[in-house]
């Protein structure tokens, strides 16, 4: 998998241009502190905050920070079932980045290989043309690595690649985004690195929420990481968020305001952009007349869209994240748009971004949230019907197989292809109960029971209530802490 490209991104609601980045000054100023001390030591931070808060951009203002051939970007999808596809990133940037070593080589390339062998049971080495009995023989038979295994060469190659970085009197900066999206894999593989850290490596993880009643984040607070919720930013903070990313002066009365209404520094986006919008002052009567208007920031920034863009994100919110582009062109076909056309009008749309090389996203996952609620149940299942079709066309020609066949699961469920679904889902959770992935193999099992109720098939709903049982018995039985 390619690393993900942080270029300037088009959208407003996109994440933060770096060199725009604004507010936050105490976090950067600690953020610095870590990086600029010395590399003898590994050192973990932990950002915490809600949806729209702006761990996102702060990631991206570290790597901009640390240089980009000193810092690694993951993001883990809320996409489920995608097993160790940010570690995939991680890796293609380590292998890229300023420190590799005739030391880090072996073992990164070891890593690669435990990595594709503990995720050979599902991660196909062809796409699935027909169900049912021959589910299984598109799947790869390597011989399976233990978690065990992985976590070893997982550290030492952190280790081989850290020795490098303190070699040349720098450090590696690894960045895990959207970390609560992970799976039981790659969170238990995140909490052992941070346990065991190797000199030169400093570990920045960003993390949806912080609630005290959450296990894994409790788990991921005793890996010994340093703590930093983003609380909502101050008067002066928003000054800056509005001189440096829209070239607006507000009044600091005007800006106390905002700090008090406006709860993350998404909504501060939504409303600056509707100031130029509606063509207002920035002053305080004309943004207290707007407040109202988004309530919803992402609602707003829907409706103050082109019909034609309004439609677009309709249709592609259907889709499971990163969108690959032939899909999304795919799926879209109907307005006769070619790939490299599609390609170029999402990075200028409002609500969309490069994901990572072919493959889109919705700027900001509060606008997919929006969008996707805004599609009627007959529209659902026309768009799933839609992307069945797309994904069996391009099947040959979606690097990510793994992510593939979970988003073929979801949508011939949506579709109503029900005999189709329960052999694809049934088998999937089988698979991933295997490698220790129990949500993931429990949201598929739910599936293939749901789609055996509405095939009223009792022997197949039988099967499927028997591997819940399993999978609630090894699950048990792995003795989680979460």
């Amino acid at each position: 998998m390619e690393p993900v490209v942080l270029e300037v991104q088009r959208s407003r609601y996109a994440p933060c241009p770096p060199e725009k980045f604004a507010g936050r000054t105490t976090e950067r100023r600690r953020i610095r502190e870590i990086l600029s001390g010395p590399p003898d030591a590994g050192r973990a931070l932990v950002v915490s905050g809600a949806a729209g808060a702006g761990k996102t951009s702060l990631l991206h203002w570290i790597v901009h920070e640390a240089g980009r051939d000193r810092a690694v970007l993951g993001w883990f999808s809320p996409t489920e079932g995608l097993i160790f596809s940010a570690w995939r990133e991680v890796l293609a940037g380590m292998r890229g980045s300023g420190f590799r070593s005739a030391e880090s080589e072996p073992a990164l390339k070891a890593l690669a290989d435990h990595l594709d062998r503990y995720t050979a049971p599902v991660h196909p080495v062809g796409m699935l043309a027909r169900v049912g009995e021959e589910v299984i023989g598109v799947f790869a038979d390597i011989g399976a690595a233990g978690f065990d295994e992985v976590v070893s060469a997982s550290l030492a190659a952190f280790e081989r690649v850290g020795d490098a970085a303190r070699q040349s009197g720098g450090r590696l900066v690894l960045l895990l985004d959207d970390l609560q999206c992970a799976s039981e894999p790659d969170f238990r593989l995140a909490l052992e690195l941070m346990r065991h850290l190797p000199a030169g490596i400093v570990i920045v993880v960003a993390w949806e929420g912080g609630d005290g009643d959450d296990g894994r984040y409790r788990a991921l607070q005793s890996a010994g990481g340093e703590a930093m919720p983003l609380s909502t930013l101050d008067g002066s903070g928003v000054r800056e968020v509005a001189r440096r990313r829209f070239d607006i002066v507000i009044a600091e009365e005007t800006a106390e305001m905002l700090a008090r209404e406006l709860c993350t520094p998404f909504g501060l986006i939504a409303l600056f952009s509707l100031l130029l919008i509606r063509k207002r002052a920035p002053d305080r009567e004309s943004v207290a007349a707007l407040l109202p208007e988004i309530a919803d920031p992402a609602a707003r920034v829907y409706i103050e869209a082109e019909p034609v863009w309004q439609q677009r994100a309709r249709t592609l919110s259907i889709l499971n994240p990163p969108v690959p582009g032939v899909i999304a062109a795919c799926i879209l076909e109907t307005e006769r748009l070619s790939l490299q056309r599609i390609s170029a009008e999402l990075e200028q749309s409002p609500f969309f971004r490069r994901a990572g090389a072919n493959t889109y996203d919705f700027a900001h996952p509060l606008l997919r949230e929006c969008c996707r609620a805004m599609v009627s149940e007959r529209e659902q299942t026309d768009l799933h019907a839609d992307a069945v079709r797309c994904f069996e066309r391009f099947a040959d020609r979606l690097s990510d197989r793994q992510h593939a066949l979970v988003s073929l699961a979801v949508h011939l469920i949506g579709a109503g292809e029900y005999a189709k679904a329960f052999a694809l889902c049934l088998e999937l959770g089988r698979r991933y109960c295997e490698i220790g992935a129990y949500a993931a193999a429990r949201r598929l099992t739910d599936q293939a029971t749901l789609a055996a109720e509405k095939e009223g098939d009792t022997g197949s709903l039988a099967a499927a209530h028997e591997q819940q049982e399993s999978i609630r018995r090894a699950r048990s039985g792995a003795g989680e802490m979460w």
